[in-house]
């Protein structure tokens, strides 16, 4: 995100056709790494995800209303199509609820990365 909102802020940005991330926060990985060892999952294979893909396009136009300005958009091959599923981790995890995934939770780290360009 960082790296994303310091592209907004030079004026240009890369964008993949049809790319979207799953974003989520560092320490929510660590809250969520602690719940699994807490809970005695050994030997497992975890999807850790929001489970929510946003395409690049609309953190694009967030970051830009964000800042206040309008970057160049310079469009690059296309990105597949993958999702990434964390039915498994929250089965597994159910304190992971308490995080906050879904359609808006990428919202939060988008201020942060703002915070975090301002230093880029």
């Amino acid at each position: 995100m960082a790296s994303l909102a310091a592209q907004v802020l030079s004026g240009t940005v890369t964008v993949w056709h049809g790319a979207a991330r799953d974003l989520i926060d560092a320490a929510d990985v660590a809250a969520i790494v602690a719940d699994l060892v807490d809970n005695g999952v050994w030997d497992e294979t975890i999807n850790v995800a929001s489970g929510v893909a946003v395409p690049i396009e609309q953190l694009v136009d967030e970051l830009e209303r964000a800042l206040g300005v309008a970057a160049q958009r310079c469009y690059a091959g296309t990105a597949s199509a993958h999702r990434v599923s964390n039915e498994k981790l929250l089965r597994l995890a159910p304190a992971t609820v308490r995080l906050g995934f879904g359609p808006e939770y990428h919202r939060g780290l988008v201020q942060r990365a703002l915070g975090a360009a301002v230093h880029v």
